[in-house]
């Protein structure tokens, strides 16, 4: 695990800072917001172009929450294998500190744990910027981020990154991976996924396979 600032991700990856600049300009309220102020925003003020990109959700035959991170995790190395990666970046939407609302957490002793193992790795309370993994690290951050999401806390879009910036993914409360494909549609095949473990879904992300929460 390294830690890295976001302004080395977005040098080294544009169509990520295209994304993410994208989310920030509908996030942002010209009557309540203010970028001299507001840290979150944090690539807003940069002229990029427009993106364009595919996307699709994939999920998992498991809906087991007790197993299901520990089984998504060893499909995504695989994945990550097929697609010859070595390593993943975490980055938020916006300028985030990752225990934000930590506090409206204290009955909820399954997020309280994630939490606590996220500021053992990082070493601190609080960070804002973004994280670099290796392959056998996607078990303990997928566990962390997972159930960070299911308490409903920390940013709302968490960015799983290609480090050689062909697609992102976040994981979203019903542990679908939503994928950003940069590739134009030929970062990899419906049967090559099925191979691997993962189904494509075509409707909305709420339907397939759902948790037992």
């Amino acid at each position: 695990m390294k830690l890295v600032t976001r302004n080395q991700v977005f040098q080294k990856n544009n169509d990520l800072a295209k994304l993410i600049r994208g989310f920030q300009k509908d996030l942002y309220d010209d009557e309540y917001d203010y970028l001299e102020r507001d840290e979150i925003f944090d690539i807003l003020e940069f002229q990029l172009d427009e993106i364009v990109y595919e996307s699709f959700v994939i999920e998992i035959e498991n809906s087991e929450i007790e197993t299901y991170t520990k089984i998504l995790s060893e499909k995504l190395v695989k994945l990550m294998e097929f697609l010859k990666i070595s390593e993943l970046i975490l980055i938020s939407h916006l300028k985030l500190d990752f225990f934000v609302n930590i506090e409206h957490v204290e009955d909820y002793d399954e997020v309280i744990y994630r939490y606590k193992k996220l500021s053992e790795i990082i070493g601190s309370k609080f960070y804002n910027e973004a994280i670099k993994i290796k392959k056998d690290e996607v078990e303990i951050f997928l566990e962390i981020f997972f159930w960070i999401g299911q308490g409903n806390q920390g940013s709302e879009f968490v960015f799983w990154a290609d480090d050689n910036g062909r697609f992102c993914f976040y994981i979203c409360k019903y542990g679908k991976l939503h994928f950003i494909d940069f590739t134009n549609g030929n970062l990899i095949s419906n049967i090559s996924l099925k191979e691997i473990g993962f189904n494509e879904l075509e409707g909305k992300c709420s339907q397939g396979v759902m948790l037992n929460i």
